[in-house]
């Protein structure tokens, strides 16, 4: 049985929550910290190109799953498209996503907490839901986990149907959601680039 504990920690609201109050504490952070290793031009131009290349991977993959999630998370089983290859398709990308920003903030310090608060928390927050489901559904989820892994994906069974029935507003929240990912890019981009100019004093720190 899932405790009151555990559906309060990873609950919906407190993860918005903590991931804000996070967020902010490491843009506090990267303002007044610089890596001057990073902070090479060549590095610095890899590191926002892939980092953008991974947040737009996480931020196309987190809509392909909201085509097929939205509106029915608490309804039935989603079992196709993303979710016939992994269990947790959402978070799978927001890690894309999160590592993506933690490589465009030019800061090891801030990669590796940004990497670690995800590595903390979501396991709690899959295992959680997956409790949900198994509640919910019973047998029918635990074959699907007999054949679905959790975050690693499996195209073996891959399967997707001709037509979708999509939720617009569902759609169009997730296009919002989604959003944060790009203009969190975009300033932590600014941040480094005034960083980059030494336009903002600021104390060396690096893990490398």
């Amino acid at each position: 049985m899932i405790s009151k504990l555990k559906q309060k920690i990873f609950n919906t609201g407190q993860r918005k929550t903590l991931t804000r109050i996070l967020a902010v504490c490491l843009v506090i952070l990267m303002i007044f910290t610089r890596d001057p290793i990073l902070l090479d031009e060549a590095i610095y131009i890899i590191m926002e190109f892939t980092g953008l290349l991974l947040v737009s991977i996480a931020a196309f993959g987190r809509l392909w799953c909201t085509l097929y999630i939205g509106g029915y998370k608490n309804k039935e089983l989603i079992q196709s498209g993303p979710y016939s290859i992994f269990r947790h398709p959402l978070y799978f990308f927001s890690a894309i996503g999160v590592f993506g920003l933690g490589l465009a903030s030019c800061n090891s310090v801030v990669l590796l907490l940004l990497l670690l608060g995800f590595v903390i928390y979501y396991p709690g927050v899959m295992l959680t839901e997956e409790e949900k489901l198994y509640k919910k559904h019973g047998e029918d989820f635990k074959q699907y986990c007999s054949r679905v892994p959790r975050i690693f994906p499996s195209f073996k069974n891959f399967q997707q149907p001709q037509h979708l029935q999509v939720s617009v507003p569902m759609f169009n929240k997730a296009v919002l959601d989604n959003i944060w990912f790009i203009l969190g890019f975009i300033l932590l981009r600014t941040i480094v680039w005034l960083h980059f100019i030494e336009f903002i004093p600021s104390y060396s720190l690096t893990l490398l």
